[in-house]
């Protein structure tokens, strides 16, 4: 019996998160032999949800590999994350990765979107394809797949990339910078006496 490789994509369900080049990069590593399994989550309108589900009724009408979940709540998601062996994000317009983060906090091994800001904020710790073009996302499925060591090494260096943007380093590096303001301040102020 096949072990399933499990996918996951966490994201809303608009056009520019390429969710159907996804499911047809996931059709065509199955169709080379790799039994890969695909997990969306993200809430959607009806009309987007709608094609979404016609999207994969017709690459999976048996729903074998395709599996759009919805919206999950937090404590959900937390055990898709854990269920995961890659996350993929194939977004191609981002102001910051939040999902993209939460990816890389899990410690799972990424796939990830070329477009800027994605390898500003993932930086050389992922896979990285065209999210436009379904060679290249079906070829950085493959590459992290037929490599446990590059999963493994991504992984790390996903989880410690992620640690970079932690609260309690933004809030001593935020003081910080307001230490130094007003120190400057107060040398302006005193030199000026």
């Amino acid at each position: 019996s096949e072990c399933p490789f499990q996918l996951l994509y966490v994201s809303t369900i608009e056009p520019y998160k390429h969710h159907y080049q996804v499911i047809d990069a996931v059709a065509k590593v199955r169709a080379e032999g790799f039994p890969v399994v695909l997990k969306l989550i993200g809430g959607a309108n009806p009309t987007d949800a709608n094609r979404l589900k016609k999207k994969i009724q017709n690459i999976d009408p048996l729903g074998h590999f395709v599996k759009y979940l919805g919206f999950n709540t937090h404590e959900e998601l937390l055990l898709e994350y854990c269920k995961a062996d890659v996350f993929i994000f194939a977004s191609s317009c981002e102001t910051f990765g939040q999902i993209l983060l939460e990816g890389m906090a899990s410690g799972l091994p990424i796939v990830c979107s070329n477009h800027r800001p994605m390898p500003d904020i993932l930086g050389d710790a992922g896979v990285y394809f065209d999210p436009e073009n379904t060679d290249s996302i079906t070829s950085a499925i493959r590459k992290l797949i037929e490599s446990p060591e590059l999963r493994a090494k991504n992984a790390i260096m996903a989880f410690d990339q992620a640690q970079k943007y932690s609260w309690s380093l933004c809030t001593a590096e935020t003081f910080s910078f307001l230490s130094q303001v007003l120190y400057e301040y107060k040398q302006k102020k005193y030199d000026s006496l």
